[in-house]
């Protein structure tokens, strides 16, 4: 009767088993003088692999602030107070451009703003409304000059507006740059910020999220929660409801650098599927697992559970391999490394077919 049952989107199967591990027992009659073999009816269904490559997409930390200084305008780098490394204080000049052309026209307006000047002093003298009246615009026409030749003037020179550290300079002194040439990256490596993909209802302003930066597990908050950067679009596969979070960490203490690799859970790294959230158990120190048949031994794979698919299934990942079939109930308990085997003998096994030898074997419709 158990080579029977069917299970919408998965099939029972009656196995016989011993032992703990593949190396050790062999079930059915393979065994000898072993003990007889049990039964166990193991409901399963076939894994389709997703190839993780589509979803792999950088990360890496960066500072707080971080900005890109280009040139305001074309141009001859007279001064470049800077080196990578270095650290600068607010208003700290970065370079400074050729600016003899901007020193002459300031002077310029300086003298019209004292000429105006000068009219409007005269206009008084006469008591003339009317070349009161002229030289009171003149003179204004001439102020503006004169604060616009400042502005020009003052173009010439970069200055940060924060505490910056310089991480790379892209220019030389005495080099001709273009307008909007980059000429240094600046930033504060005090907080360090990183854009992760996430699950927008896994993510708050406020909280906290995990994630590693290379090897280390590590703890930051989330700033903000935004739509999805554009290059996260592939991970909408795996989440319907995808987002972007900034995460800053804080790093006074110098322990991380800019440009270490961030890992995120969101991103998956091994093999996904698409798996009844019923074959998701606990596995070791808080983790998840799934059971699998692999060359009829039973292998218990630690998994990182990925999004929702519905209210009944999950996108995991885990290192599984073509072939791998998903355990979602068994009447009892199977170890890692139990060895099965379908039931033999002289009634219609569960595979379909009579297997007399007691050796393991695929069921023939290939789930």
């Amino acid at each position: 009767m158990t080579a029977r049952i069917l299970v919408t989107g998965a099939v029972a199967l009656l196995f016989t088993f011993a032992g703990t591990t593949a190396e050790s027992q062999v079930a059915g009659d393979a065994q000898g003088d072993a003990a007889p073999a049990e039964q166990v009816i193991v409901q399963r269904e076939a894994i389709s692999i997703i190839n993780p490559e589509k979803y792999q997409i950088p990360l890496q930390l960066k500072p707080s602030n971080f900005v890109t200084v280009v040139s305001p305008r074309h141009g001859i780098i007279d001064d470049l107070n800077i080196k990578p490394g270095s650290t600068l204080t607010p208003q700290s000049e970065v370079f400074r451009l050729k600016n003899e052309a901007e020193v002459l026209m300031l002077k310029k307006a300086e003298a019209k703003v004292a000429l105006q000047q000068l009219k409007l002093d005269q206009a008084k003298q006469a008591k003339e409304a009317g070349l009161i009246a002229v030289a009171e615009a003149e003179l204004k026409v001439a102020n503006i000059d004169l604060e616009l030749s400042q502005f020009r003037l003052e173009q010439a020179v970069r200055r940060t507006e924060n505490r910056a550290t310089v991480f790379r300079v892209y220019a030389v002194e005495g080099e001709f740059v273009t307008a909007n040439q980059k000429i240094a990256d600046l930033g504060d490596p005090s907080v360090m910020l990183i854009e992760i993909p996430i699950n927008r209802e896994d993510a708050k302003a406020g909280e906290s999220v995990s994630f590693k930066v290379e090897e280390k597990e590590v703890q930051g908050k989330v700033a903000s929660v935004l739509p999805p950067a554009e290059r996260f679009e592939p991970l909408r596969d795996l989440y319907d409801s995808l987002a972007s979070a900034v995460v800053e960490i804080e790093n006074r203490s110098g322990i991380y650098k800019a440009g270490q690799a961030v890992y995120v859970p969101a991103i998956p790294r091994e093999n996904v599927a698409e798996v009844s959230n019923t074959s998701i158990t606990a596995g070791e120190e808080g983790k998840r697992k799934v059971q699998v048949i692999r060359e009829n031994v039973v292998r218990d794979l630690l998994i990182s559970v990925l999004a929702p698919v519905g209210s009944d299934r999950s996108y995991i990942s885990g290192p599984f391999q073509q072939g791998d079939e998903l355990i979602l109930s068994t009447s009892q308990p199977l170890a890692d490394g139990t060895q099965l085997a379908p039931r033999s003998g002289g009634a219609a096994s569960p595979m379909g077919t009579n297997n007399n030898t007691g050796a393991p074997r695929k069921p023939s419709t290939g789930f």
